[in-house]
Parts: C-alpha cells; structure tokens; sequence
C-alpha cells in the first residue's frame, strides 16, 4: 500500500503541472492520447511499489 501511495505523488505532479504547463500537451497529457494518464499512473505505481521493496528489504523503512 506505501507503494501504491509513493507513486501517485510523482503521477499527480506529471499529470497537472508538467504535461498542461511544461510541454503544452493539453490537460492530464491527452494530447499525446487517450492512454497517456494510465500509462503515467502504472509506471509511477511500478516505481513506488519497487521503491517500498527495496526500502523494505535494505531495512531502511
């Protein structure tokens, strides 16, 4: 579950600061597809549940 949370932070800032207002692509990114907003929030879900892994096994967390 830590995971899941550590990756919506970076998902959300990519979403609503960097894609409308760094790269112009529109809001959530759809300008580069209907997708992009799932694709963004898995890989950044993918990363936070590796990032707890890892914390977790480096005993760290």
């Amino acid at each position: 579950m830590r995971g899941i949370v550590l990756g919506l932070a970076p998902s959300a800032f990519q979403l609503l600061y960097v894609f409308p207002h760094e790269t112009g692509e529109g809001f959530l990114g759809l300008g580069l597809g209907a997708l992009t907003p799932l694709f963004v929030v898995a890989a950044n879900v993918i990363w936070g549940l590796s990032a707890a892994w890892l914390l977790r096994t480096t005993g760290r967390a």
